[in-house]
């Protein structure tokens, strides 16, 4: 009989030690996430062309895919849900999910050996977690028909596209404003057949400019020793809108007029500049040169400075 009772009373206690078990290992439980409808397919929301140093371009096509969508849990990251597909240099290359991060767009392979992080108009590339074969990638604007070359250059923080015989010079400095005002940029100047027989001078162009000092304000008047009138408000056919101011002088037949366009909210003061330089009409011979189409060649420069894409 005691050894029954003993038996029980072990028992008892066997019982009561693995409940007291369970109770203190057990986790508790976690919110389920509540699954938001949503369609079968990712959707592409956007696509960018980038070109990164060595003339590498890089395609991306973006996609979100809110099948993956969940409620957002008190105390949890959200769960990201884009992907992106790559193509290199015209060869679809890579597919990437996107991953939290607290800046840009990040996108990655699972182990995260690959990796292409969308910020604002550059993107950063790591391979391994090192930049190797991509650096410098900044986002490039469609050509829109005659506009074959490309600049692109995250150092001077733009991009833009240019007909295939105007000639770009990286050391150009604006120097009109005196010697303590240099501004540098760089220069697009026209080709030599846009002037020929022309009144035209085959010196105008277009170039993009900037103004380091932080304390500058960033308009038109800036870059310019004297202004028609006040800076008007003009909004480019990819509905950006600059501030633009001209100015026109006259030395000794000759003709140079300038538009500046600025955008507020850059990281720098940037600026586009239209330099015309042109012998009045009425000094040569009759017959000797044709009048230059001003339109024509504004134009130009417009189509231009659609294309420009600034960091």
């Amino acid at each position: 009989m005691k050894i029954l009772i003993y038996f029980v009373f072990v028992l008892v206690i066997i019982s009561g030690s693995y409940a007291a078990y369970n109770f203190y290992t057990t986790p508790a439980a976690v919110p389920t996430p509540t699954p938001i409808v949503a369609t079968s397919t990712p959707t592409v929301v956007g696509q960018a062309t980038y070109q990164c140093d060595g003339d590498k371009i890089l395609e991306a096509t973006f996609f979100e895919d809110a099948a993956k969508a969940v409620a957002s849990v008190p105390g949890e990251p959200p769960v990201p849900i884009g992907s992106v597909n790559l193509s290199i240099n015209g060869v679809p290359s890579a597919a990437l999910m996107q991953t939290i991060s607290a800046d840009g767009a990040r996108y990655a392979t699972p182990d995260d050996s690959f990796v292409f992080w969308s910020k604002g108009n550059e993107a950063l590339v790591l391979e391994e977690g090192e930049q190797k074969n991509y650096t410098g990638c900044i986002v490039i604007a469609n050509d829109p028909g005659g506009l074959p070359e490309i600049y692109a250059s995250s150092t001077q923080g733009f991009s833009l596209r240019y007909p295939a015989d105007f000639t770009v010079d990286d050391t150009y400095q604006y120097d009109d404003l005196g010697p303590d005002k240099i501004i540098p940029g760089i220069k697009f100047t026209i080709a030599e057949s846009m002037a020929t027989s022309t009144n035209l001078s085959s010196n105008s162009y277009l170039s993009i400019e900037h103004i380091e000092s932080p304390d500058a304000t960033c308009t038109p008047e800036v870059f310019l020793s004297s202004v028609h009138g006040s800076s008007t408000p003009v909004t480019s056919t990819n509905d950006v809108t600059y501030l633009m101011a001209s100015s026109t002088e006259a030395a000794a037949g000759n003709r140079y007029e300038e538009y500046v366009f600025t955008i507020e909210g850059l990281a720098r003061c940037q600026a586009i500049r239209y330099f015309i330089h042109y012998g009045v009409f009425e000094n040569y011979e009759p017959g000797t040169v044709t009048e230059f189409d001003t339109a024509s060649l504004l134009s130009e420069f417009d189509k231009i400075r659609d294309t420009v894409i600034f960091n």
